[in-house]
């Protein structure tokens, strides 16, 4: 098998992994974690713990990846339920607090904890998956994502914070080089939007990550 087979091979094994322990919903049995992705399993006892925000993004990363290079559409059922369990982390009932208003949860519905960086993954797989669908809803929660980043994401220096407590909107930032990763957000988002605005961003993360980190 040439080089190249092997790691298509690995790649949508690792997309069926995703597939196979997604978490079910087996009627009459009630589970508010339908859909959701394994952040890691231990191999020996099978202690599992189940995904965070960032870890539903990588998730739909890895499906959408394995359906665009297969077109199995067997595929597209995860994917779906993946996106349902993301949906719920994302804030909409605060309209009148924008501190909190189109985050992320880190964990589950429940959560007043969101990672930046996290939350910026699921945000960037929700606009993948509307560059899949087409479905302008996904557009406008990713461009809602991007409103609550730029009020509360940065911190008085323009570098994105760490970790953000959402019921008392304390904030801890600190010079972690992995931030650097939420440009990828702001690029294709404004390649989906045609607008020059997010770019901003773009260049500021950008410019700070070689300056400082």
């Amino acid at each position: 098998m040439a080089k190249k087979d092997l790691f298509v091979d690995a790649g949508l094994k690792a997309a069926r992994w995703f597939v196979n322990s997604q978490v079910p919903l087996n009627l009459p049995y009630w589970d508010a974690n339908f859909g959701r992705f394994i952040y890691n399993r231990h191999m020996p006892s099978g202690a599992t713990v189940l995904g965070l925000s960032w870890t539903q993004g990588r998730g739909l990363f890895t499906l959408m990846a394995a359906y665009e290079l297969t077109g199995d559409t067997s595929l597209l059922k995860s994917m779906s339920q993946g996106l349902e369990y993301l949906k719920t982390l994302q804030i909409h009932d605060s309209p009148d607090d924008s501190r909190r208003q189109y985050v992320f949860r880190e964990n589950m519905p429940q959560d007043w904890l969101a990672h930046v960086r996290d939350a910026t993954e699921a945000a960037l797989s929700v606009l993948f998956m509307y560059r899949m669908t087409g479905d302008k809803a996904l557009l406008q929660r990713a461009v809602n994502f991007s409103k609550w980043f730029e009020a509360n994401g940065f911190n008085a220096n323009g570098w994105p914070n760490c970790t953000v407590w959402l019921d008392r909107m304390q904030t801890k930032s600190l010079p972690l080089s992995f931030q650097a990763g939420n440009i990828p957000f702001f690029y294709y988002l404004a390649k989906a939007t045609d607008s020059k605005k997010p770019l901003k961003y773009v260049k500021q993360i950008a410019d700070l990550a070689l300056q400082n980190h």
